[in-house]
């Protein structure tokens, strides 16, 4: 509304109050407001609009304090035991950088293909993966083996567990690297058929071939993948 329809507008509220407080009368007249009152009410419509245009800076400063907040730089971590600097491959930081550069997930794809997949550019043009989320049938399977390891050992450490639930989850996950198949194998029955245990040992072993630093870093990137699906399928929309 300009700032003569608002001021008219005024007019007309100030009248009607002055009708009904005002008994009609041949001595009073209602047609105009005296030059007092409206100047009253041009004062009135400036200090509304200054508060509203104050109102306006003010959330845009604010989202600007927002935009302008920067993540805590954790690279690296202080090792105490060893009294060194050690670089952090869970590094928010990090972790933010590389899935600002991902493309989105549409959960709409994997309502209808039955999989998500996701091509996460590590280091662009020189370090990118393919990955595609597990099925209810892949993650029994992985979490079966584990299981039979478990309870065959008489001893297990913790970081065993890690480092080989790492690995399954890749055999299953990880489908390129730089663009370069490492086959898609996949676990559709349960138990699984003789053939789907040799793909997966297959890959498994090819898997296992990668230096430990990169195997961990790809179980990183493939658990935060995993974080994205889920945030999609509760309708949480972040930066993807």
């Amino acid at each position: 509304m300009s700032y003569e329809d608002q001021l008219n507008a005024l007019k007309a509220k100030v009248q009607e109050a002055k009708k009904e407080a005002v008994p009609t009368s041949p001595k009073v007249s209602l047609s105009k407001i005296s030059a007092e009152t409206e100047a009253g009410l041009r004062k009135l419509i400036e200090v509304n609009q200054s508060k509203s245009e104050a109102e306006v800076e003010e959330d845009k400063d604010k989202e600007e304090i927002v935009k302008e907040e920067k993540i805590e730089d954790d690279t690296f971590y202080y090792d105490e035991s060893t009294n060194t600097k050690r670089p952090n491959p869970y590094s928010v930081k990090r972790r933010k950088e590389i899935e600002a550069r991902c493309s989105p997930i549409d959960i709409g794809d994997i309502l209808i293909k039955r999989r998500a997949e996701q091509k996460i550019p590590i280091i662009p043009s020189k370090f990118e993966v393919l990955v595609r989320d597990t099925s209810g049938a892949e993650d029994t399977y992985i979490k079966n083996l584990l299981s039979k390891e478990y309870y065959e050992r008489t001893e297990i450490s913790s970081a065993y567990i890690t480092s080989k639930m790492a690995r399954y989850r890749l055999t299953i996950g990880l489908l390129e690297i730089n663009g370069k198949a490492l086959g898609d194998v996949k676990i559709k029955h349960e138990p699984a058929t003789k053939e789907e245990e040799e793909a997966f040992k297959g890959k498994l072993e090819m898997i296992s071939e990668y230096p430990l630093e990169i195997i961990a870093d790809l179980d990183a990137q493939y658990m935060w993948f995993k974080d994205r699906v889920k945030l999609i399928s509760m309708d949480v929309i972040q930066n993807f």
